[in-house]
């Protein structure tokens, strides 16, 4: 993936030079319509036209989109020409997550490198394994799951299996680590297919996780509207392709395993239903 990556980016640049800017096409449209104005429409002058305008008409769609993914809305779907209206949502989107300055043990920081290296630290060490006791769960009456529900989990990933858990992803998410969003890996499906299925092979038969499919982006959502310490953001791990394939199989037996009274968290149930049913006992 990385070679394809690079390989990729060298090949965007290239065509990138070659490509004719929209400006540049409408500037030959009205030249060909004030030459037709004058002299009157050839086929020549129409063919001419009609070329340009498809052209263009592919050139403003790519930007569209490309403007679409970085600003991330969703409630316009590829529309008429926004790209102004995206690249205002894409910046206004860059300027609320930007972090200018963070405290850390109550000492400011607002130089990059301080923020980047007092980051990495706080989540090495919130997430260091620290021994401590366990509570035991012995004799407890949990629920557990039958033998076929067992043989499911365990059963070899089809391509069938790994290619509806991709299909069902929206593509257009923030890519992952190696540059790539799911719209690449559906996209190309076809050609990737076969490595794709030798990690998930690998994996049902190791139990291990390929290092570089193990990585992700950590996403710091704010708790409150002038976040000052890693404690105001709420840490949202953004799980790559390689999961959603393990989540789609767990979602079959989740059910089997977690009681009725638990309402987060589950299809079909929902947070709020906890707090009707307290206030329905209350009152009756």
């Amino acid at each position: 993936m990385r070679v394809a990556r690079s390989n990729i980016k060298r090949w965007a640049v290239s065509k990138v030079k070659d490509v004719v800017t929209t400006k540049e096409m409408e500037n030959r449209l009205a030249k060909i319509d004030s030459q037709a104005a004058g002299n009157g429409w050839s086929d020549v002058l129409r063919k001419e036209r009609l070329g340009i305008l498809t052209e263009l008409w592919k050139a403003l769609r790519i930007e569209e989109q490309r403007w679409r993914q970085r600003s991330r809305v969703k409630c316009l779907l590829e529309g008429d020409k926004n790209t102004t209206f995206f690249h205002f949502v894409a910046g206004g989107r860059k300027r609320r997550n930007y972090i200018d300055n963070i405290s850390f043990d109550g000492v400011l920081k607002t130089k990059l490198e301080e923020i980047r290296s007092g980051v990495g630290d706080f989540f090495e060490d919130h997430y260091r394994n620290v021994p401590w006791s366990r509570p035991k769960i012995r004799n407890l009456p949990v629920k557990k799951l039958s033998r076929s529900e067992c043989e499911s989990l365990e059963e070899k990933f089809s391509k069938e299996e790994v290619w509806v858990a991709l299909s069902s992803c929206d593509g257009n998410k923030a890519p992952g680590p190696d540059s790539f969003n799911l719209n690449f890996i559906k996209e190309n499906w076809s050609a990737i297919s076969d490595d794709f299925m030798v990690y998930m092979e690998d994996f049902h038969q190791d139990g291990s996780i390929v290092k570089d499919l193990n990585k992700t982006f950590i996403a710091l959502i704010p708790k409150c509207v002038k976040p000052m310490t890693m404690k105001d953001f709420r840490p949202i791990s953004l799980v790559g392709s390689f999961y959603k394939v393990l989540a789609n199989r767990m979602r079959k037996i989740i059910n089997s395993v977690i009681e009725e009274t638990q309402m987060a968290f589950v299809k079909s149930r929902q947070i709020l239903d906890s707090f009707v049913i307290v206030e329905e006992i209350i009152h009756h």
